[in-house]
């Protein structure tokens, strides 16, 4: 997480008297020692695609051992559109040309990705009309 959208995110949660419930934590959370069992919500917002379709579902199952057991992990990013979302379509081409970063995925093959990693119930939600902008929530 970039410095200043860490700090403006405690910021935030100060000035709306949620210190008390929320803790944000900056670093990577691959080499962050985070203790197992302990959050509510795990959120990726469009990050997955750095991720090799190779290693998340490894990555997912670790951060699934880092929830208690009634939480969830919430993933909020643009999916492959099947060339109806031109703007998905547009940062497909631009990842799939950037060294680390990986195309778009498909909601099924993540879906099929975070079963394979250990959650039970995924929930999938288009958040915007017409685009391929689509929420996750896995438990």
């Amino acid at each position: 997480m970039d410095a200043d959208a860490a700090n403006q995110a405690i910021q935030n949660i100060k000035t709306w008297g949620l210190a008390d419930r929320f803790k944000i934590i900056k670093g990577d959370f691959q080499s962050h020692p985070l203790d197992k069992k302990s959050f509510d919500l795990i959120s990726l917002i469009n990050v997955v695609y750095y991720f090799s379709p190779e290693d998340r579902t490894t990555i997912f199952r670790d951060l699934r051992s880092k929830l208690k057991p009634s939480g969830s992990m919430a993933i909020v990013m643009n999916m492959q559109g099947k060339e109806k979302d031109a703007a998905a379509a547009n940062l497909n081409m631009v990842n799939a040309s950037l060294k680390g970063v990986t195309p778009l995925p498909d909601p099924g093959e993540l879906q099929q990705q975070l079963l394979d990693s250990g959650f039970k119930d995924i929930q999938i939600s288009s958040l915007m009309p017409g685009s391929s902008f689509v929420g996750m929530q896995a438990r």
